[in-house]
């Protein structure tokens, strides 16, 4: 007959060592998060500042190449956008 080995007390101190471990890199992991979300933030508005140029330099071509402006323009509203909820998001969750 196979007995099944019951957790000893040194399994069960060790269980509420990591749980202990866990709860202690909760706040450093929140301001880790934090941190990941601001630097994303300021990598959204470097590539809306990228694309204010695009178009800038896109306008001042000759001829002119509409496409290209209505592509600068479009990734730039799409970059606004993902900037307003990274915003939105940061307020919710910090």
């Amino acid at each position: 007959m196979i007995e099944e080995t019951k957790p000893t007390k040194y399994a069960q101190l060790l269980k509420l060592g990591k749980e202990a471990l866990d709860i202690i890199k909760i706040p450093f992991e929140v301001r880790k998060a934090e941190k990941d979300l601001e630097k994303e933030i300021i990598n959204i508005e470097q590539a809306i500042s990228e694309q204010d140029l695009v178009i800038q330099n896109a306008k001042s071509e000759r001829p002119l190449n509409l496409q290209k402006i209505l592509d600068a323009i479009d990734t730039k509203d799409l970059k606004e956008r993902e900037l307003k909820l990274a915003l939105i998001l940061q307020q919710e969750l910090f």
